[in-house]
């Protein structure tokens, strides 16, 4: 039976013409989309592709069918796109996650601000989430946009995204164990285990794959590494002197935990969903880029602190 997932498997192919880049997209096996092209080529009683060792093209009747249910396609998702947004305004509501342990400093409150005064019957629902969960719930459906270091991003393909802001990135250690300027080397500081806290969506390899790559952009050699949990763990265990770690400058850190800057950074990202075409949320995003970028040009006309000097790296 053709059915709308079989129609855009076609589409992705016809455009990819490369069955592993579109099983990639679809986080499917290659057999199986071969099992499903050849499954619509038989209801529809006519080839699609010609295949070969080499290379996959589509015969003249696989154009005229691409031409035909891309337009089908654009005007089903059109009509959907408009029966949510008739939905978002029924609910009035917009589902905001936010990447936990961040401080976004005045951007978002004025970013919510302006959205009212344009859509005062639409109210904000915010929670803060583990960066991997907010990814989850969004490609559920059950966020609309999310806010996270793009360093999280597990995997970027069919989400639309906004840069928002350069955020700095830090090492943070016990303050006792970084009193002076001379102990915060990367030499001194590799002697400390790492501190890294494990997705729930990660294998303990991946988070330590990802402990590794973290390290070598820091410069760091650590050669014990310790996954904790959550991301509440890290900041205990570097309070109680277990190790180190590094963390977003614009994190809410404890008190307890001395933040030694770095030359290294990462960039604050607004996200929703490729095929998410409401207008409420793209204005949204758009809104947020702006008041991020007036948080930015503020930030940068602020003289350095001179409290705690860069790390050499």
């Amino acid at each position: 039976m053709i059915n709308e997932q079989k129609i855009r498997l076609f589409l992705s192919l016809a455009n990819t013409l490369s069955f592993t880049e579109t099983a990639n997209q679809l986080f499917i096996t290659q057999q199986a989309v071969s099992k499903h092209i050849s499954q619509l080529e038989g209801e529809l009683g006519f080839p699609l592709f010609i295949r070969s060792t080499h290379n996959v093209r589509l015969t003249e009747a696989g154009e005229r069918c691409q031409r035909f249910f891309e337009e089908e396609v654009r005007r089903f998702t059109e009509f959907i796109d408009g029966e949510r947004e008739t939905q978002l305004r029924l609910s009035k509501s917009l589902r905001l996650g936010y990447n936990n342990w961040l401080n976004f400093g005045n951007a978002i409150g004025s970013a919510r601000v302006r959205f009212h005064a344009l859509y005062p019957d639409i109210s904000h629902v915010p929670e803060r989430q583990p960066p991997d969960l907010l990814q989850r719930r969004l490609r559920d459906g059950e966020l609309d946009i999310i806010l996270v270091l793009r360093r999280f991003l597990q995997n970027e393909a069919g989400l639309r995204i906004v840069e928002l802001s350069d955020f700095p990135m830090s090492i943070i250690v016990n303050k006792a164990r970084a009193v002076t300027a001379e102990e915060r080397t990367v030499e001194r500081l590799s002697a400390f285990p790492l501190l890294i806290n494990s997705f729930a969506s990660e294998t303990a390899a991946e988070t330590i794959a990802r402990a590794k790559r973290e390290m070598a952009e820091f410069g760091l050699t650590n050669r014990k590494i310790i996954l904790t949990p959550n991301r509440d763990s890290v900041y205990t265990g570097v309070e109680t002197g277990e190790g180190i770690a590094t963390a977003c400058t614009f994190s809410q850190i404890p008190e307890d935990i001395a933040v030694i800057p770095t030359e290294v950074s990462d960039r604050l990202v607004c996200v929703c969903l490729e095929t998410n075409r409401r207008k409420l949320i793209r204005q949204y995003m758009e809104i947020l880029s702006e008041e991020f970028a007036k948080q930015e040009n503020r930030i940068s006309e602020q003289p350095p602190s001179g409290d705690c000097p860069f790390l050499p790296l």
